[in-house]
């Protein structure tokens, strides 16, 4: 990498960066843009869809399920994503029960009745 842009482009997520590589057959001009998909290398990393989140201004909750039945409004912190599903720093832990359906019904504290559950992965192994 030569340089990198120090903004985001909000619109798209997008940040404008510069890198020197060999160019031998001429394939790539002066002036082209393109993506780049940087790989990352991720063990160990709990796992949760990101339609069973919600956003409240800066926070990202799920809804974890306590030993007496009823929802837990619970914050996770983000480490990244890919695809349809958040990888979790913190927050939530493998084996934790999550809602996924009904988010928009829910309140903290709330009674739910189990019909199926989704359990939080343990890991992901992806390059």
């Amino acid at each position: 990498m030569d340089a990198i842009e120090g903004q985001f482009d909000k619109n798209t997520g997008s940040i404008s960066l510069r890198a020197k590589f060999e160019n031998p057959q001429g394939q790539l001009r002066t002036g082209n843009t393109g993506k780049i998909a940087l790989d990352q290398h991720i063990e160990q990393i709990v796992v949760v869809p990101i339609t069973a989140t919600t956003a409240i201004q800066d926070k990202i909750y799920v809804f974890t399920i306590s030993k007496e039945g009823k929802a837990v409004q619970t914050p996770i912190e983000v480490s990244g994503k890919q695809e349809s599903q958040y990888f979790v720093k913190s927050g939530v832990t493998a084996g934790d029960q999550i809602i996924t359906n009904g988010l928009s019904f829910l309140q903290n504290g709330m009674p739910v009745k189990v019909k199926s559950a989704t359990t939080v992965k343990d890991s992901v192994n992806k390059s």
